[in-house]
């Protein structure tokens, strides 16, 4: 006997609902394993022993969300964003406040992963009239994010990867109305611009249409793409842990991974960053 479209309906609603849950269930009881394409993701970590004694370093995430140390501490303050570079084999990090203490301006360094226990040497300073940088991003230039001194209004603008002079802004400026923590290019060319609280735009210089993660319980700090255009980001769900998660632009939701923790002594780290090397970087 045929049932009815109306049974068939009520069937399939079921049937959604019940593989809905199960895939929830899942979701919380097996954290996402850290599995990135072709490459290796680095955190930049900190842990703050009292007001005057901080520890930075460089670590490798594993697959369970175990960090390896690969840097000796860094000796630095307010490390916000990095991205390698494939073109000078150089990851170029972003940071503030390193030139006095009152001093909010921006700096960008250079590191190089291929000897880890070099520390990182300064490439050049950011106009004095811009401060709270956030995010950086390498392509044929470094884009960097940052805001108008006494200002709110954000600006993107790109800099030379050799000398860091001053070029141009970038296409997409002016286009968001959130503070930008993130900032990662594809494959395809589009470019993941992200907020702390959730708003991204997978954008071009003629489409920056805004979206809204789902369902988002806690922050976002940075994000990055891995050599298989997967897009991971790092993020929070309450103070002092970090975790990163795999961002879906067809659900609009992240699936997320284990808390990232010292691969000796099991600890919980701090991180505002985190980048992408590929394997072939000799």
């Amino acid at each position: 006997m045929k049932k009815s479209l109306s049974t068939l309906l009520a069937s399939a609603a079921g049937l959604g609902v019940l593989f809905s849950s199960i895939a929830v269930t899942e979701a919380h009881a097996k954290p996402r394993p850290y599995s990135f394409g072709n490459g290796t993701m680095y955190t930049i970590e900190f842990k703050v022993a009292d007001i005057d004694d901080q520890t930075v370093r460089v670590g490798t995430v594993g697959r369970n969300g175990r960090v390896t140390a690969v840097s000796d501490d860094w000796g630095l303050t307010s490390i916000t964003s990095a991205d390698y570079s494939p073109d000078t084999g150089l990851v170029y990090i972003l940071a503030r406040g390193l030139l006095q203490e009152d001093d909010d301006r921006c700096t960008v360094m250079t590191w190089n992963p291929r000897t880890p226990s070099i520390d990182p040497v300064m490439l050049f300073e950011l106009p004095s009239t811009r401060d709270a940088c956030r995010s950086i991003f390498v392509s044929e230039g470094i884009i960097i994010s940052a805001e108008e001194r006494g200002s709110s209004d954000s600006h993107l603008e790109v800099f030379s990867l050799s000398s860091g002079e001053y070029l141009f802004p970038s296409l997409l400026d002016g286009t968001f109305s959130w503070p930008i923590v993130g900032l990662s290019g594809r494959s395809d060319g589009r470019v993941l611009v992200i907020g702390s609280d959730g708003e991204y735009s997978l954008a071009t210089a003629e489409t920056t249409v805004e979206r809204q993660i789902r369902g988002l319980r806690g922050g976002i700090v940075d994000a990055r793409f891995d050599a298989r255009d997967t897009a991971w980001l790092m993020g929070w769900k309450k103070p002092l842990v970090s975790r990163l998660g795999v961002l879906s632009f067809t659900s609009r939701r992240v699936s997320w991974g284990n808390v990232l923790r010292d691969s000796v002594t099991r600890e919980t780290w701090l991180s505002d960053s985190i980048f992408f090397v590929p394997y072939a970087i000799g």
